[in-house]
């Protein structure tokens, strides 16, 4: 894109996000013109647009970077992807391409877990926290929760490496230990009980089907890490496995499970518990946002 209109006269900064704007309308990409801004307000060291003068021109090195990240997002790739960095509530943690970007429902699931804490904020608690991704809800939990002590893992390296270089990037690095693994092994749980025991057991899991998996948008399939979504035929591998080896990582019997699942699911966790009465775990409810529900499990006292 030149830099310059018909009559020669330099782009402003809001011709310029206009006319990228149209363009990704046109290529039918997902949230054009919030796309445009996020990328013209980072390049500008900005957490939006309302710190950009408008009216202004840009350099010709902050107009090359535009025009790189825009065409990137023109591609299809992720925001998140493209700035390496998103917003989690009141924190920005780095991001890189396969790992599953956080949705808002996970900010709702964070905040439910701080507003609803099991236990007095002074008393020092150990979570584990299965299948952590960017390791957003186990950092932005140690940020908040001076007391706490995490342990994170997760099947794929990259987000285990993230889960780490976020938790560096606010200092609490001291306070996690990120294991790399497979919670559908013996032997990973073998290891994280003997890290244990916790008093929170804390997953955001796998929960899409076969069939819902097929229906993804594209730019899903194309750019994000499928393990962190597929959660088998009925949705449920990792939460029944985390439902069964509960007594392996629970410290006492004040211990919880935090679960982020599908609301569709739920009526069949609430089934399989009962089907499953000698693992002594109730079930309750702890809000919903769109489709998905937040719900707690414990021991039966």
């Amino acid at each position: 894109m030149q830099n310059t209109d018909s009559d020669g006269k330099s782009l402003s900064f809001q011709e310029i996000i206009k006319t990228w704007t149209e363009r990704l309308i046109k290529a039918q990409i997902p949230k054009a013109e919030w796309s445009v801004n996020k990328i013209v307000a980072h390049i500008l060291g900005k957490k939006d647009k309302q710190g950009v003068d408008m009216k202004s021109v840009p350099t010709e090195t902050t107009l090359s970077k535009i025009e790189e990240m825009c065409g990137e997002r023109l591609k299809g790739t992720p925001v998140p992807f493209i700035l390496g960095q998103c917003d989690f509530l009141d924190m920005t943690l780095l991001m890189k391409q396969p790992v599953l970007i956080p949705r808002p429902e996970t900010e709702e699931f964070a905040k439910i877990i701080i507003k609803e804490w099991p236990f007095d904020q002074e008393r020092e608690v150990k979570v584990l926290e299965v299948g952590c991704g960017a390791g957003v809800l186990a950092v932005y939990i140690l940020h908040k929760l001076p007391n706490v002590k995490c342990v994170a893992m997760d099947i794929s390296k990259p987000s285990c490496e993230l889960t780490m270089d976020n938790a560096k990037r606010y200092n609490l690095q001291d306070r996690i230990e990120v294991i790399h693994g497979d919670i559908l092994t013996d032997s990973v749980v073998s290891e994280l009980s003997q890290r244990g025991p916790y008093d929170v057991v804390l997953s955001n899991p796998p929960y899409l089907t076969t069939e819902e998996i097929s229906e993804l948008d594209n730019e899903i399939v194309q750019f994000e890490d499928h393990d962190a979504l597929f959660g088998g035929n009925d949705g449920l591998d990792v939460v029944r496995k985390v439902i069964v080896e509960s007594g392996k990582f629970f410290k006492d019997e004040n211990s919880v499970i935090l679960l982020k699942v599908g609301s569709w699911l739920t009526e069949r966790i609430k089934t399989f518990l009962e089907e499953r009465s000698d693992l002594r775990l109730s079930y309750t409810d702890k809000g919903s946002a769109g489709r998905v529900q937040f719900c707690q499990m414990k021991l039966i006292k």
